[in-house]
């Protein structure tokens, strides 16, 4: 068998007339500073012609390499899935697929099976950012149509997370991204700060892409993916469900997706959304630059040549803003060279406005110094002002049955089914809120509490202070539940109303419960 120009070429595992080309290789990387491997899947026809083919990366699950399958059914060929494989598909189509490696040693040559340096970070090799690295070096060595229009991710598991982790922080590089049961959450992004990256509030950063979810009835992550059915409400989302534990059923057919997605892709958004939990990122033509070295995520909303709105926060949607920042904005070249442009600069926390003129670069970019706090900017003549739409939640029963944490002792949940006695809030430990404190929310489950996620609409009550509890040794997911630490700025006799939730472990179908609370604020006794 001849190389097919494949660079450096390892081995060709099959190769016929009538079948894939499944061909394993090494390239350079100086993302990592170190060869990687790859798989690459080639049609039958890629050796005898001159034609171009999209290209599908598909990002394999835990325990599994770019050459090892899972222990249980193999997806790349053979009988497995009654012969409903990568090879198989490629064969019968005009597509490239390249599997990655996702092998993280901590240290030389250890066979460590836990992929993609996530949920924990513990080394310096960042996937992410040698996604783009790998997608050059396939163009340039392999006869691909080399456009976004083109190209998609896929992933099994925790290469599920990462197909739509990958398609989210570059939509301008992916247009479609399918996922097999993946992960819902795990702690991602630079090692010296690494931040809890969860699936569930990142439908905005998919702008432009198309996504199909598929679950399984049987699978140890559904109620996961239910919940996150239930907030990707955008057009371009599709989901299906199958008679199935953790694996790929119905491959071709998610395949297929891809394929039709090549023929209709979405165009780039006038508009579009995208949070980032990297420093330094660029979308869109758009390049932003901050000297965070804390957790957060850099988040522009609503982003387009009239303006947008920036915030660097330390969780998603609702964290603390992270302060003392500098943020650096060149928007796309949306305008004249040297063109003068009036911008409007509203910071959202106290209303206050800067009018000003600005000037295109000899590109037609304009550049905006920002600090990490919330602001909207708006470009051109038209002051625009932002507003947001409260969601739409359905009705709670009200809670009598709870108690108020304000540096209290109590019995709680942790990791799910673990008690513990925990000292939760600063306060006076009356057990009532009073002006000043910071106190948890408990729930009764049985002869202890569950800490609870706080939602409301009174600005007097700070809720950007969240825990998250970590369920991965119960559920085996890496996902968390969450409470909330409610700061409170409210006068004695004001009487606060909440949302209330808590997770309650029923694996692999866990329960939620939410309850309305109204919470009066009591002066304190001296």
């Amino acid at each position: 068998m001849r190389a097919l120009g494949l660079g450096l070429l390892l081995i060709a595992v099959r190769a016929s007339a009538a079948d894939a080309a499944i061909v394993d290789c090494v390239h350079d990387s100086a993302v990592f500073n170190e060869q990687r491997h790859y798989r690459i899947f080639l049609p039958p026809a890629y050796a005898s012609t001159d034609r171009r083919y999209p290209v599908i990366y598909w990002f394999h699950g835990h325990g599994e390499r770019y050459n090892k399958g899972p222990a249980s059914k193999e997806y790349d060929q053979g009988s497995d899935y009654g012969g409903d494989n990568i090879a198989h598909f490629v064969a019968t189509h005009d597509v490239l697929v390249v599997k990655w490696d996702g092998y993280n040693p901590r240290k030389p040559g250890e066979d460590y099976p836990r992929p993609y340096n996530i949920g924990p970070v513990e080394t310096d090799r960042q996937f992410a950012l040698y996604f783009p690295e790998l997608v050059a070096y396939i163009d340039a060595h392999y006869r691909t149509i080399a456009d976004r229009d083109h190209r998609a991710t896929s992933g099994i598991s925790m290469g599920g997370f990462m197909s739509f982790w990958i398609a989210g922080k570059y939509p301008d590089l992916v247009s479609s991204a399918s996922n097999f049961m993946g992960s819902p959450e795990f702690v991602v992004g630079p090692r010296e700060f690494p931040v809890e990256y969860s699936h569930d509030v990142m439908a905005g950063n998919y702008d432009g892409v198309r996504t199909r979810l598929v679950t399984g009835s049987r699978d140890f992550i559904q109620f996961y993916h239910r919940r996150m059915n239930l907030l990707w409400t955008q057009p371009s989302h599709e989901t299906e469900d199958f008679d199935f534990d953790h694996g790929v059923p119905a491959l071709a057919k998610t395949l297929a997706f891809h394929m039709e997605a090549f023929e209709y892709p979405l165009p780039q958004p006038h508009v579009w959304s995208h949070a980032d939990v990297y420093p330094t990122f660029s979308v869109w033509d758009w390049t932003v630059q901050t000297d965070r070295k804390k957790p957060g995520f850099t988040w522009l909303e609503s982003a387009s040549h009239t303006g947008f709105h920036s915030v660097v926060r330390e969780w998603l949607p609702r964290g603390k803003i992270v302060p003392g920042i500098h943020v650096r904005i060149v928007t796309a070249p949306y305008y004249r060279k040297n063109q003068r442009v009036p911008v409007t600069t509203i910071r959202l926390r106290d209303n206050k406005i800067e009018q000003r003129h600005e000037f295109a670069d000899a590109n037609g970019r304009l550049e905006f110094q920002l600090d990490g706090d919330d602001y909207q900017v708006t470009i051109g003549k038209n002051l625009v002002h932002r507003t947001v739409e409260a969601p739409k939640v359905p009705p709670a029963p009200l809670a009598t049955d709870f108690q108020i944490a304000d540096h209290r002792k109590v019995q709680v949940f942790e990791h799910a089914t673990q008690k513990q006695s925990r000292t939760l809030g600063l306060g006076n430990g009356d057990g009532k809120a009073n002006p000043g404190e910071v106190i948890a929310i408990l729930l009764p489950d049985g002869d202890a509490f569950r800490p609870a996620e706080l939602f409301s609409d009174d600005d007097c009550v700070d809720l950007s202070s969240r825990v998250s509890d970590d369920w991965r040794d119960y559920d085996w997911v890496g996902a968390s539940a969450k409470y909330t630490l409610a700061k409170l700025n409210c006068p004695a006799g004001h009487v606060i109303r909440l949302r209330a939730r808590v997770l309650l472990p029923n694996k692999p179908n866990h329960q939620v419960k939410e309850v309305e609370i109204e919470l009066p604020v009591f002066a304190i006794q001296r």
